[in-house]
């Protein structure tokens, strides 16, 4: 006959699974902005600062300065961004509404693709992060004082 302690954590497990998904979106988000800010081409900057992440907490631009004259920045347009739709989402995008034309190229320029480089970047990080060990190490575990193996 076995004897020993166990112990139920699983009530514990259950409610940081959902914070450290959203964790994880939110981090994926930053990430695909982070890379297609610097994959985008630059000339006046406009391309970059108009790439944005959206997600419950906010939108949040990319921060690059735009280094056009007044009048340049009175003529440029921008989408409005998109929003999540839930907590448990989150949106890259591009505002520029120029923007697909240096990602898919015109019949006068080759493309300099962007964002989808950045997207299938961040799908291997995504994956690899939503593993469920890995939040259980990172997220759970710690949270019980069970060092990570």
């Amino acid at each position: 006959m076995a004897t020993g302690t166990s112990f139920n954590h699983f009530p514990l497990i259950a409610s940081q699974i959902v914070p450290a998904c959203k964790r994880v979106v939110r981090e994926t988000a930053k990430d695909i902005q982070d890379m297609t800010v610097i994959n985008a081409p630059a000339e006046t900057h406009w391309l970059q600062s108009s790439v944005y992440r959206a997600t419950d907490q906010g939108v949040q631009y990319s921060g690059a300065k735009f280094t056009g004259t007044g009048y340049q920045l009175q003529s440029k347009e921008m989408f409005p961004p998109e929003l999540p739709s839930s907590d448990m989402e989150a949106i890259a995008g591009v505002g520029a509404t120029y923007g697909i034309y240096p990602e898919m190229g015109t019949r006068f320029m080759p493309a300099q693709p962007y964002f989808y480089p950045a997207v299938a970047w961040a799908s291997a990080h995504f994956m690899h992060a939503l593993d469920f060990e890995g939040l259980l190490a990172v997220g759970v575990t710690g949270s019980i004082g069970i060092e990570a193996i």
